[in-house]
């Protein structure tokens, strides 16, 4: 399965591609117009009463026009193949409705409506594209539905031509995927704006790539790497191509995870326990260098941040055929290599978790301290749970895997009132392009809340539902996070379905924190950082954990003492940061919610003014850099 990537790959290099113009009108005018097409398209099918009725099939009124659209020779031969398009929705209808009230940009998906005004659309074309924006009252749509009354869009019905046995359909149902697929996100996906590259800019880059792309590999291709442009680690890409020839339908024995810059394995399947290890660094498979399989197949992943990136990026290399193959590993003095050969029950086998539920115990020190597992506790299970743990120093929360939906009952034991749990951008699917903030306030309350140290252990792995439930827990007063930044992928998950048997999917829910700090993409953040060493790994130690099963953490009630200090917050001018206990230098780094380095700065005093009035009025990450580890906290900028 690589091998076949790698020769693809290289046979695609040295043949190129074919021009996507006819013979008489350079590419970019093609590409132009088409990039107009697909904004006219998608403004109809979800603005005009006749489309969203269902009277018109849009996705023929598409696949008919286009070669005329694609093929004409000028600009007026191009607007009367784009006419015959526009009419086929037939009258434009006005109808009486309530005003349609005026929110911030940044609650208006849709707000830039410059496009219709651009001079490439004859006056005619471009009376009918405004009259449809004029005219629109908020209604349902055949096309989009809710996932739940009152919650966001689903596309279940949007799925014509999903279905056929093809990998490359032909080219104007290719031009339909791209139209569908970007316009979908243009006015239902909520992160739209923090994609590192502008939507407009996608479809500019994307037209030549869907439309050349005449094999199966191309197409299925162009169609993984549009998806991942969203920047979302729920971008996940499912079709027969991709399951069988990229991602592969049978695991290796081990698991793998970036660490130090090398591929290393993290768990080994026991039927290979004598020649493998945790902790050896993968050198080779499939008879490749592990370095250029990654560079090979980068263009198939996708995640919402650069860590989340090389976790997909991992499964991928992971998966591949049933046939005997080998790697290469290093444990640090000798390189061997082993032989195998790929089974699906070496997923199952290596994914599951033999902790239990919960348990507790006494640290040397003397505090006493409960772990619980959040990838088996259910709701089920809390009153037992605290019963046993009530009376702890601290509360252990492992939430490195997928919690099972006690986020809500949970908080009932942890407060003393309900909390305001988060905010959702909710989009209205009933006006395509808008959304609106939705508080979400969570638990009943507590007459005898947990008062111990609350401490929470995540990383990379804690995604969407687990980053749900941290966002509550790390409003208690005790609360302390610990190990790596989450997933950056917070939300819910829909699907989209596209000509080329692709089902690809994407969060249509917007989660921010109850001040509206952002999440997705740059994940929660912990108060301290630990990562995973190599030689960690090969001892067997869970190095998060026995970070917190010591009394300096667990049984420490203030913050302060474990972290930094840091006055006033907000501030505007100046802050002051107080070094953590122990430690008296340290490399200050001020980050934005785009995860850009504004301000760095040594400090070498216990207390430090640090300048900050030319950052502008935001929210922004403090990270502390010291000899005892590394420390964040957030920062309010006035």
């Amino acid at each position: 399965m690589k091998l076949s990537v790698l020769l693809t790959v290289a046979l695609f290099t040295l043949i190129g591609s074919n021009n996507c113009a006819n013979a008489q009108v350079p590419d970019s005018v093609v590409e132009n117009r088409l990039y107009f097409v697909v904004k006219a398209w998608g403004h109809y099918k979800y603005h005009h009463r006749n489309i969203m009725n269902g009277m018109v099939d849009w996705d023929e009124a598409l696949i008919n026009c286009y070669e005329g659209i694609k093929s004409a020779p000028n600009n007026a031969a191009f607007n009367d193949s784009l006419k015959k398009m526009l009419d086929m929705a037939g009258p434009i209808i006005v109808i009486n409705g309530p005003v349609i009230p005026a929110v911030p940009d940044s609650l208006d998906l849709n707000h830039d409506t410059s496009w219709m005004q651009d001079d490439i659309f004859s006056s005619e074309n471009y009376d009918s594209i405004f009259k449809v924006f004029e005219v629109f009252k908020p209604s349902s749509n055949v096309y989009v539905q809710e996932q739940w009354p009152g919650g966001p869009p689903t596309f279940e019905s949007d799925d014509k031509y999903s279905s056929e046995l093809v990998n490359c359909p032909e080219e104007k149902l290719r031009f339909l995927a791209l139209a569908r697929y970007w316009n979908i996100i243009h006015y239902y996906f909520p992160y739209k704006e923090l994609a590192d590259i502008p939507w407009d800019q996608t479809l500019e880059d994307f037209i030549p790539q869907v439309i050349e792309a005449n094999t199966d590999y191309d197409y299925q291709l162009a169609m993984r790497q549009l998806t991942a442009r969203i920047d979302d680690s729920h971008a996940f890409f499912l079709s027969d191509f991709y399951s069988e020839f990229i991602y592969g339908l049978y695991p290796a024995p081990f698991l793998i995870k970036q660490i130090d810059g090398k591929t290393i394995l993290t768990r080994v399947h026991f039927a290979f326990v004598d020649e493998l290890s945790p902790g050896d660094e993968l050198v080779e498979i499939d008879g490749f260098p592990i370095a250029l399989i990654r560079d090979s197949l980068r263009a198939w992943s996708f995640g919402s941040h650069q860590v989340g990136f090389e976790e997909n990026l991992n499964r991928i290399i992971l998966g591949g055929s049933d046939d005997l193959t080998s790697c290469k590993v290093f444990d640090g003095a000798d390189t061997s290599e082993v032989v195998f050969s790929r089974s699906q029950s070496y997923g199952t086998d290596l994914y599951s978790n033999p902790n239990p539920i919960f348990y507790d115990t006494v640290l040397p020190g003397g505090c006493h301290v409960g772990i619980v597992d959040f990838d088996k506790l259910e709701v089920e299970h809390l009153d037992n749970m605290f019963d046993s743990l009530k009376n702890t120093d601290a509360l252990i929360f492992d939430i490195r895997n997928y919690p099972n939906g006690v986020n809500h009952e949970i908080l009932d034991y942890l407060f003393p009132n309900q909390i305001h749990y988060c905010n959702f951008t909710s989009l209205q699917v009933r006006h395509p392009g808008r959304m609106e903030y939705v508080p979400l306030f969570s638990g009943n309350g507590s007459n005898d809340p947990y008062t111990g140290r609350l401490i929470i252990l995540m990383n990379e792995e804690s995604q969407s539902h687990a980053e749900y439930t941290i966002m509550p827990l790390e409003q208690h007063p005790y609360a302390l996070k610990i190990g790596s930044p989450t997933a950056g992928a917070d939300g819910n998950v829909g699907r989209i379905y596209l000509p080329g048997r692709i089902l690809t999917y994407a969060s249509f829910l917007g989660v921010w924190y109850f001040d509206n700090r952002q999440t997705q993409r740059i994940g929660l953040q912990p108060d301290i950082e630990v990562l995973p060493s190599i030689q960690g790994v090969r001892e067997g130690r869970d190095e998060l954990l026995e970070f917190a099963l010591s009394c300096s953490i667990a049984g420490t009630p203030e913050l302060e003492q474990i972290t930094f200090g840091m006055s006033p917050n907000p501030a505007t001018d100046e802050v002051n940061i107080v070094l953590p206990n122990g430690s008296n230098q340290a490399k200050l780094k001020v980050v934005n919610m785009l995860g850009k380095i504004v301000l760095q700065k040594e400090l070498s005093a216990n207390t430090n003014q640090v300048n900050v009035s030319e950052l502008p009025p935001a929210t922004y990450l403090v990270r502390l850099e010291t000899s005892l580890g590394i420390v964040n906290k957030y920062l309010m900028i006035e």
